[in-house]
Order: structure tokens, then sequence, then C-alpha cells
């Protein structure tokens, strides 16, 4: 079990350090290999989210969003980046909720 959260801190900290570098498409890959091994972590979902909402799928980054929300419900950076999505795809109902 030890050995499954080394890799799973290490691949979090490859994703972050290649969201931070624009690599979008690589910190998404990083997550999902998280959550094929372990799929509770909101900070994964809400990398995740980050990715999808940089590269303008909103759908999936509102699902991500929702999953760290799921995991944690008190996450309001995951909150607030679904409140945004909506306002920006003009749904203010949904952004304010």
């Amino acid at each position: 079990m030890a050995d499954t959260d080394t890799k799973i801190q290490s691949r979090l900290k490859a994703g972050i350090e290649k969201s931070h570098h624009n690599d979008f498409n690589g910190a998404i890959q990083d997550c999902h290999k998280i959550i094929d091994i372990r799929s509770d972590i909101p900070e994964v979902h809400y990398i995740l989210g980050c990715g999808y909402f940089e590269l303008g799928q909103y759908e999936n980054a509102i699902n991500a969003f929702k999953e760290a929300i799921k995991y944690k419900p008190d996450y309001p950076e995951a909150h607030i980046n679904c409140g945004v999505i909506y306002f920006e795809k003009r749904d203010f109902q949904r952004a304010v909720e």
C-alpha cells in the first residue's frame, strides 16, 4: 500500500508540474492514471478539471470538479471553477448554486 501511495504522490506531483508548464494533456493523462489506481482523491479530480478547463473542454472540466466536490464537499476552488464555467456558458442559475 505504501508503494502505491508513493506512486500516486509522484504521479500527482508530475501532473501538477506539467500543468504549471502548460502541458495540460500530460497533466490529464497523469490524473487518469492515478484515477485508475485510486479514484477518491479530490485533488486529482481538481487538477484534471483544471487541465480540461485550460483546453476549453468545459463539460469534462465540470464533471471533474464535481467529482472533486463529491470527495471533498467543502472544496472552494472546485466550486468556484464550476461557477466560472457556468458563468462563461451564460448559465447564470447554475453559476450561483
